[in-house]
């Protein structure tokens, strides 16, 4: 495997264990703290919010000479972060993690796209970039989908184990 498939597929894996979160996170607040759609739409936010407040904290990390260290270190934490969320018990304790997942979450894809910028030669990015999108659009699709699937038949918990998984993956 060659470096460019190597870091496609930890990427591809980031980014789907990315995505099977959001509807699950929702899912699991709604059945386990009983919230209500008020509450839902304000959850939505805190989890959407940290990549617009912090986007220039992000673009000054992300443009940082240590790149990869701050890919590897925000993977590992989103990781611990997802298995945290599962062992809450308060709402409280449950929304302060999955903004903090959230944080990490923000940096994943503009630290990958500096990674790879620096160790992708520049006639295979085009090649990277197409499918790295292709890889994103999938996943905004299938991954709440299999998110969701999962939570109906065993539980939202292992929904998110399966992300910290992959996420973990990822990070290896």
């Amino acid at each position: 495997m060659n470096k460019k498939d190597y870091l496609l597929f930890a990427d591809g894996f980031s980014i789907f264990g990315g995505w099977i979160d959001f509807i699950v996170i929702l899912t699991i607040a709604t059945f386990k703290f009983s919230i209500n759609p008020f509450e839902i739409s304000i959850l939505s936010a805190a989890m959407l919010l940290p990549s617009i407040v912090l986007v220039g904290v992000i673009g000054k990390v992300s443009n940082s000479n240590k790149a990869i260290h701050y890919l590897n270190t925000s993977l590992l934490l989103r990781s611990i972060i997802g298995i945290a969320i599962v062992f809450s018990n308060s709402l409280i304790l449950f929304s302060f993690f999955v903004v903090l997942r959230s944080i990490f979450n923000s940096f994943t894809l503009p630290l990958i796209q500096t990674v790879t910028a620096k160790s992708i030669s520049s006639e295979d990015r085009v090649s990277y970039y197409s499918s790295l999108n292709m890889i994103n659009s999938i996943s905004k699709i299938l991954a709440p989908a299999l998110g969701g699937i999962i939570s109906s038949f065993y539980s939202g918990d292992f929904s998110l184990i399966l992300s910290s998984l992959l996420t973990f993956i990822s990070f290896v």
